[in-house]
């Protein structure tokens, strides 16, 4: 434990110190589990041979009947059901995050910077964005209230002409500059972005996406002009942006506004030349350096945080690799040690069979048939389970991928693989010995 605790650490994304495993509960915990598993497992073995009857068992040499071989049947299903699931959840899991990471967000993300403005920063802002706009690296600056990757700042109270007054609904609010749309590069469904030669666009005029103008009762080109009322503004929407993704993809798309407010700004959004992008990256700072001289210089790339959106679920995926494996491991431990007991017990009767002709290939397909019949019948619990499981946890996000039944094929062929292998090279085994070790007494 004390050796893999870092790198479990890691895996799940947590700070576990080693003293917390020598704690009193923990500890109480794990003797506790030691306790109880050891009842549960040991209860079957315990009540059955305490049900024997001695005339039984001297008389079938120690046989006790079709149960045992039932129950041992159901145990080798499970494990290997769970691990087929496991391997099934490992695969749609992954495939999820790469349809997110893969999923257009409705604006350019590549080369997209934004920059806190700290302190006194905010006042700045306009003389920073002149002269960022003098680096031919810069082709596009504005600003934003609220972190560009998480709009966060739902409202009550829109209104326009003929909505219901019994309808309360919320909408994302973000005050931004001039050349917003432009800097995150979305499309305008209809309409025109803000002007500066438009006097009114300067605090008095809106911009909003698709989802607001469905959310009205219109189509894009009908809702421009229309009188748009919120947060104690009233003016004209100017313009509908075409739905993007302001927030992590899990996320579903939500009706926004945007309003021209300079002196609102808290983020500096900056547009990067195509090329060289470290060489882009000192223009900038060295422009924010001019500017604030006494603050540092910070900054992160769209990019980024949308790939830490995705985090959780990579790292759920990576537990459930590890998840899986250790399930087909324990699965395989099981498995070997029952074909090793079902060979012994069998043993005279592949000593007959060798005896009367039977090839060494031919006895190993007698003794793995019986676990291949188990192993096909735990898919047949786990793929159900398995894709109705995966269905529910799907549902939750409004942009997702489809389970492909190529992943079922796969993670059932590769457990029948995996318990052939196991099992066949104890039954190669078997199937080697000499006969007469077996029948000498008989």
């Amino acid at each position: 434990v004390a050796a893999l605790r870092p790198a479990f650490n890691t895996l799940a994304g947590k700070q576990i110190e080693f003293g917390a495993l020598m704690s009193s509960p923990f500890l109480l915990g794990i003797l506790a589990a030691t306790a109880v598993t050891a009842l549960v497992a040991g209860s079957y073995p315990s009540l059955l041979l305490s049900s024997l009857k001695p005339a039984s068992v001297f008389r079938l040499g120690g046989k006790t009947g079709g149960r045992s071989s039932v129950l041992r049947s159901l145990l080798v299903m499970v494990q290997f059901g769970l691990s087929i699931a496991l391997i099934v959840g490992t695969a749609v899991v992954y495939r999820q995050v790469k349809f997110m990471q893969s999923k257009a967000l409705g604006f350019d993300r590549e080369q997209l910077v934004y920059i806190p403005l700290r302190g006194d920063a905010p006042a700045s802002f306009p003389t920073l964005k002149d002269e960022l706009l003098r680096s031919p690296f810069v082709p596009f600056v504005s600003g934003t209230s609220q972190i560009p990757t998480n709009i966060s700042a739902n409202s009550w109270g829109a209104e326009w002409e003929g909505k219901d007054p019994e309808s309360r609904v919320l909408v994302g609010i973000t005050s931004a500059d001039f050349d917003y749309p432009e800097t995150l590069g979305v499309e305008m469904a209809a309409g025109r972005t803000f002007r500066r030669e438009f006097g009114t666009d300067n605090g008095g005029a809106f911009l909003v996406n698709e989802e607001t103008a469905r959310l009205m009762g219109l189509r894009p080109q009908d809702a421009v002009g229309k009188v748009f009322r919120f947060q104690g503004v009233e003016g004209p929407i100017v313009g509908v942006m075409k739905n993007y993704h302001y927030k992590p993809v899990d996320n579903p798309l939500e009706p926004m506004a945007v309003i021209v407010a300079p002196q609102g700004v808290r983020f500096a959004i900056v547009r990067l030349a195509g090329g060289d992008v470290p060489a882009a990256l000192k223009q900038v700072e060295a422009a924010w350096n001019k500017i604030n001289p006494r603050l540092p210089f910070d900054y992160r790339f769209f990019d980024d945080d949308f790939d830490q959106s995705y985090q959780t679920y990579r790292q759920m995926g990576s537990i459930l690799k590890w998840f899986a494996g250790l399930a087909v491991f324990v699965a395989c431990l099981g498995l070997f040690g029952l074909a090793s007991f079902l060979a012994e017990q069998r043993r005279k009767e592949v000593g007959v069979r060798k005896v009367l002709g039977a090839s060494s290939g031919q006895v190993v397909v007698l003794l793995s048939k019986e676990f291949t019949r188990w192993v096909l019948l735990a898919n047949m619990i786990a793929w159900p389970a398995a894709y109705f499981g995966l269905k529910s946890w799907l549902q939750k996000f409004p942009a997702r991928t489809s389970i492909p039944a190529v992943a079922f094929l796969i993670a059932g062929a590769a457990a029948l693989a995996i318990a052939l292998l196991t099992v066949s090279g104890q039954a190669w085994r078997s199937a080697r010995k000499n006969p007469a070790d077996a029948l000498r007494y008989e």
